[in-house]
């Protein structure tokens, strides 16, 4: 979970802001135990989804970890700004919006467009195979894809208890 962030707005030629197309961000101490390794698996996942399936992903720009960030501030990613549509706006009950309920009057074929979406991206997800639950890194050599650190039954189990 991030909870600092902020975004950059580039002008160009004094003709006033074109709109935010960088956001940087940070893991907020206290909410992530390891944010290194945080960082540094979440760039892994972001570079294998890009280089290995068409779901899209913000482009990254740049990262870092502590050491790297000024005053040893934290890890971050920078990576460019998405505007977008969260889905629980298109897909809950507008006479409702507390509560996330489906729309009963939405369009078939939105719902239609909403899931074949959802059923692409899982369908890329599902054709990786790795061995074991952890982190992954690529082998600049041979440029494969591999789970790099297992988590232990125990370490999982652990994580799932804090979740």
């Amino acid at each position: 979970m991030y909870n600092r962030s902020g975004q950059a707005t580039q002008t160009q030629g004094g003709s006033g802001p074109q709109g935010p197309n960088a956001i940087i961000r940070f893991p907020g101490p206290g909410h992530t135990t390891f944010r290194d390794e945080k960082v540094t698996n979440e760039v892994q996942i972001i570079k294998l989804l890009r280089e290995q399936t068409t779901i899209p992903v913000p482009r990254l720009i740049s990262w870092g970890l502590t050491e790297d960030s000024p005053q040893q501030f934290g890890p971050f990613i920078i990576s460019d700004f998405v505007e977008g549509v969260h889905l629980s706006d298109i897909l809950k009950d507008p006479t409702d919006r507390e509560r996330l309920y489906l729309d009963p009057k939405i369009n078939r074929e939105v719902l239609d467009d909403v899931f074949e979406q959802i059923a692409d991206i899982m369908l890329q997800l599902f054709q990786f195979n790795f061995p074991c639950i952890g982190a992954i890194s690529n082998d600049s050599t041979s440029n494969t894809w591999s789970v790099t650190t297992c988590l232990a039954l125990a370490q999982l189990s652990w994580l799932l208890s804090r979740w």
